[in-house]
């Protein structure tokens, strides 16, 4: 990949790219807007079938200026078109290892949403391929990269509010996204299911905790408990009623973990989820408590540190942002996040050696914890996490 010393953009091959999704609504308008013209250049897209790659490639091919060539099938194939650097492998958190290991195999460079593979074992398993073949890894956990995240970690390391002592994090997960239980929207059924790897724990509370680690340091144990307030979930139809369909949940929906950090600060992480939204509820309230002073984060709109950008205070009095305005019309579909994936991008394009951004060596480190904490709530015990 291209550092911020060499001009040629860096050519990206696409899978899981259609005109609807999330990548289509936050990933490919981040890459494609004109704040990173010159640094990337979308060249191909792979999708399942042979119709919905023409169709995307025609679509985006348009946008993007330039021929992007179609292919569907293995992920080997769009790996060995020559003109792609790097390969973003954006669907479903089940499909992931699938479709990240031939990429790996023909040596180029990845990116995997998160979670980049539906367990631990999993994810050690991309991680071990690609130090192997010596490739670069980009895991998108980028809430670590949006404009909100940096000026808290600029606070926590300019002594703003002295040494960290404590810090707090409660998210809600508002059960009107029907996301989880206790309603879920018919999209997104497989998340009920542990083994889908796309839980609450796994892909919030996951976020959160890369973002509150990134910032603040890693735990060095874990005291977790959980719960499952709600043991069935509604599917919901696509204007967000109840249907009759009814799915059996096999993963918690309430979650309390908290230990020592490796700074000697006390931290705790608290979702609750299936929650229902009222005015003047707090989404996210995340405080970190230092000698002289408090800076607290929190929103009433969203708890997704990935998604949305919170506000912040430090010792009371609201801390501006630079650069914070949306990219977007702010009325526009999805700008937030879209705002913070280009920061994201940003930093990817600058290269390993000055980027800063998450790889799959932070993803391995973010599934560990999250094995202590379902190892703990399940078996009542403290577990204490080799060096991270």
């Amino acid at each position: 990949m291209s550092t911020q010393h060499t001009e040629k953009p860096v050519n990206v091959g696409f899978v899981g790219l259609s005109p609807t999704g999330w990548a289509a609504a936050t990933l490919a308008p981040a890459l494609l807007h004109p704040n990173l013209e010159g640094k990337f250049k979308l060249v191909a897209i792979s999708n399942s079938s042979a119709a919905s790659s023409t169709a995307a490639a025609e679509k985006y091919g348009k946008e993007a200026g330039n021929r992007v060539n179609a292919y569907h099938g293995s992920t080997a194939q769009i790996a060995s078109d020559p003109d792609v650097d790097l390969v973003v492998v954006s669907v479903k958190a089940p499909m992931h290892k699938e479709l990240a290991l031939p990429v790996i195999e023909q040596g180029k460079d990845i990116f995997i949403e998160w979670p980049a593979g539906r367990t631990f074992e999993e994810t050690l398993e991309i991680a071990e391929a690609a130090k192997k073949k010596g490739v670069k890894t980009i895991v998108n956990l980028q809430a670590r990269n949006s404009l909100v995240m940096r000026k808290v970690k600029d606070l926590i390391d300019s002594g703003a509010i002295g040494k960290v002592r404590s810090a707090t994090s409660i998210m809600v997960g508002p059960r009107e996204d029907g996301l989880w239980s206790p309603y879920i929207t018919g999209h997104y059924k497989y998340t009920v299911d542990k083994a889908s790897g796309a839980t609450a724990l796994i892909i919030p509370i996951g976020h959160q905790l890369d973002a509150f680690t990134f910032i603040l340091g890693h735990f060095t144990s874990i005291t977790a408990s959980a719960s499952r307030q709600y043991p069935t979930s509604t599917v919901l139809d696509h204007n967000g009623n109840p249907t009759d369909e009814i799915l059996t949940t096999n993963t918690p929906d309430q979650y309390t973990f908290s230990g020592p950090l490796t700074s000697g600060a006390h931290a705790t992480i608290m979702w609750r989820g299936g929650v229902r939204k009222t005015k003047g509820r707090k989404l996210l309230q995340w405080e970190i408590e230092g000698d002289e002073g408090l800076i607290r984060i929190e929103s009433e709109r969203a708890p997704w540190v990935q998604m949305a950008n919170p506000d912040v205070y430090l010792n009371g009095e609201r801390v501006e942002i630079e650069g914070l305005s949306s990219v977007l019309h702010p009325e526009a579909a999805f700008a937030e996040p879209v705002g913070i994936q280009i920061q994201s991008w940003k930093e990817i394009a600058k290269g390993p050696e000055v980027g800063r951004y998450a790889t799959i060596d932070d993803a391995v480190k973010n599934r560990r914890i999250l094995e202590a904490v379902e190892k703990s709530a399940a078996e009542g015990v403290t577990v204490h996490l080799k060096s991270l």
